[in-house]
């Protein structure tokens, strides 16, 4: 599930201007980024301010490791959840040590524009790095929501736009505190010109490498071309020297390497040192590695620094008549390397940052297409119990469902009534009239549906209402992940629709109806603007509506219309809780892997989701819609079924506020989108109906179109 933050995060904002908070290497740097950190609020890292509690500490994510770097944590609390929101400027060493962590917490990883992403994709128990992960522009971007019920805390999956709301924020202060304080940058392989000559590394500084003990008053030095076995290749070929000196009398050789690294040149570097077998330090002036005990000569031994974005190496071998052995050199000794290398390297023009507000905005960058091992939306269904069960959680459900029911149900009421008004009209009008646009339109569909064989309509309104909701992922393209995503739709929708309604026509028929199930072409707009909304509003597992086919009454008759209305509706009723209990059971004992299982797991939520999202569709009193029947066998059973069917779709689909969590359009977008549906609904009714003044129609019943 992507999941921002209930609080008005635009977690649609995916990028930034990444040069605007560089990590600096240097010392004057790392402690501009740490004041930066500690300046910073909890406050500062949100948009607008908040109804939400703040807690004092995380439960469950791994605070102190982010403070430790400098770093800001912030969490709040709602009613059986929690959020975290974090931040920590990190060097290469330090982001090279979280990620084996995450790698090694079985976090999903995503190289993405932005960053390297990590990612909890399924609703797992919580862990202290669980959550959404993004390392970019020298930081360390994280956030952790968690659902917390009486069975412990579990993650809620995210998709990485909450972190990338993060790191906007973020970089909208950094960028400012850059800007009013410049620093050198550090040194990056290439920007420091030729690589440092011999004598340039201080050998005068060998002396004081060797033990005490080995040293001898008539010492002399000699440049060697022999390395002893070292790996000097490896370090001029990233730009840097490697120098061995030979100390005459003491049959001592002291090695001094450096090189510029990047990220991954020092990642793969301290892969290999640590399969040498040497010892990692974490330090505050970089990561070091150090031999163990004194041992035969490797071509990696020695005392090694990574710090300034540079990789930097002493090693001291004794000679004698069993070969050469290394006599690992002190900690000092590679900082004092590090020091001479650093001020003999040709200084790096001073940074001219612009000012803040010339800082570009951050601009969206395009997410990487769907695989076909990766979940889509459809995964983001929550599964039972992940939704804590209190009080407050079944009397907000109750309360949302009857105002959604009352805001849905007056206004289809209105425009059937309209409707219902232009069907008298027609019947009314002269045979020799004209058709008008709509009847004549109408009567276009009607044509193409009597032209379609019924077998093949319903294969092409299965497959194309499938490839439709496809697209309701944002990374759907031409891939096999949208081929998966499509074929779990369609599979559900003929488990939802097909099979549905021929289980009522063969129930029907028994009855003595004669009945036929047909594709209605129109039905796949309702598909496009379901899409539609869940792609603008950014809502997830998303809107998905997959009832393409209908049953038609060769010879009509009221009673067989509301029964076929209650059976069609309590099967979808009764076959998307099914599926979404088997769901739940599969999600929180055995979430499936590859591509076979998520299309099998996604069917399932794609079931879910589009039997219990028709329920309210169908149960709306127009035209030849189920709802119609009930309507006028009973309003109280017809308005106890829809409060009923809209308490399921809050429980199920849309609990809140989990569900939301991504939901990037403010709730008074809402209110005005439903309020506007309500007057315009009014609007056409009081147009069509005219039900004031002398020249008021006759308001009708439910509309009856005629076929």
């Amino acid at each position: 599930m992507s999941l921002g933050l209930p609080i008005g995060l635009p977690a649609a904002a995916t990028g930034a201007a990444t040069g605007a908070a560089a990590t600096a290497a240097s010392a004057t740097t790392t402690a501009a980024s740490t004041a930066t950190a500690t300046a910073m609020t909890c406050d500062d890292i949100l948009w607008e301010p908040v109804p939400l509690a703040r807690a004092d500490a995380a439960s469950v994510f791994d605070q102190p490791r982010l403070e430790a770097l400098g770093g800001l944590v912030c969490s709040w609390i709602d009613v059986g959840q929690e959020f975290v929101l974090a931040y920590a400027p990190v060097d290469a060493a330090q982001q090279a040590a979280a990620i084996a962590d995450l790698d090694a917490a079985g976090l999903t990883r995503v190289d993405s524009p932005e960053g390297v992403r990590f990612l909890s994709r399924d609703a797992i128990q919580a862990s202290p790095l669980g959550g959404e992960h993004l390392f970019a522009d020298g930081h360390w971007y994280a956030v952790q929501v968690l659902t917390i019920t009486g069975d412990g805390a579990f993650i809620v999956p995210g998709t990485g736009e909450a972190s990338d709301g993060v790191r906007t924020r973020v970089l909208e202060a950094v960028g400012a505190s850059t800007a009013a304080t410049p620093a050198v940058p550090p040194a990056q392989p290439g920007a420091a010109g030729d690589a440092l000559a011999c004598d340039e590394l201080g050998p005068q500084a060998v002396l004081d490498v060797i033990d005490p003990a080995l040293r001898d008053i008539d010492d002399t030095l000699a440049l060697q071309a022999d390395h002893l076995g070292f790996d000097a290749q490896r370090f001029t070929d990233l730009g840097g020297t490697a120098c061995t000196w030979m100390v005459g009398q003491a049959l001592v050789w002291v090695t001094f390497a450096y090189a510029p690294v990047d990220a991954e040149a020092q990642a793969a570097a301290i892969a290999d040192l640590t399969a040498a077998g040497l010892t990692r330090t974490d330090t505050g002036e970089g990561v070091r590695f150090s031999h163990p005990a004194v041992e035969q000569a490797q071509p990696l031994d020695g005392q090694h620094l990574f710090a300034d974005g540079h990789w930097f190496v002493v090693r001291q071998l004794s000679v004698g008549s069993g070969g050469a052995f290394v006599v690992d050199a002190a900690p000092a000794d590679a900082d004092a390397l590090r020091d001479r290398v650093l001020l003999a390297l040709p200084p790096a023009p001073t940074a001219t940052p612009a000012p803040a507000a010339q800082t570009p905005p951050p601009t969206e960058q395009p997410e990487p297409p769907l695989t076909a091992d990766e979940p889509s939306v459809l995964s983001g269904l929550m599964p039972a119990g992940a939704a804590p069960v209190t009080v407050a959680s079944v009397a907000s459900t109750a309360g949302t469902a009857l105002v959604l029911a009352a805001l849905v149900a007056i206004p289809n009421r209105l425009v059937d009534l309209a409707l219902g008004a232009l069907a008298e009209r027609a019947r009314r009008r002269p045979a020799t009239a004209a058709p008008g646009p709509a009847e004549r339109i109408r009567r276009l569909v009607r044509r193409i549906e009597r032209a379609l064989h019924p077998v093949a309509g319903i294969a092409i309104g299965l497959l194309a209402a499938g490839a439709l909701t496809a697209l309701i992922d944002p990374r759907a393209g031409a891939s096999l992940g949208t081929l998966r995503l499509a074929a779990s739709a369609t599979l559900g929708y003929a488990i939802e629709g097909l099979l549905g309604l021929l289980v009522v026509a063969w129930l029907l028929r028994r009855d003595g109806a004669s009945v036929a199930v047909r594709f209605r072409p129109v039905s796949l707009l309702f598909v496009l603007g379901a899409i539609v909304v869940s792609r603008v509003v950014g809502f997830e597992p998303g809107f998905v509506f997959g009832i393409v086919l209908a049953l038609v009454f060769l010879r009509r008759s009221a009673r067989h219309e509301q029964r076929a209305a209650l059976i069609e509706l309590g099967y979808l009723g009764a076959v998307g809780v099914a599926a979404w209990l088997v769901y739940s059971a599969v999600q929180l004992n055995a979430p499936p892997t590859g591509m076979l299982g998520l299309l099998a797991v996604e069917t399932i939520a794609g079931l879910t989701i589009g039997c219990l999202m028709a329920l309210p569709v169908l149960l709306s009193p127009v035209g030849e819609l189920p709802g119609r029947a009930i309507w006028r066998r009973s309003r109280w059973l017809w308005a106890a079924v829809l409060v009923a069917a809209m308490a399921l779709v809050v429980w199920v689909v849309m609990p809140f506020p989990a569900a939301w969590d991504a939901v990037h359009t403010p709730v008074i977008a809402w209110v005005v989108l439903l309020v506007a549906y309500t007057l315009g609904a009014a609007a056409f009714w009081v147009a069509v109906a005219r039900p004031f003044g002398r020249g008021a129609d006759a308001v009708p019943g439910p509309a009856a179109l005629p076929d």
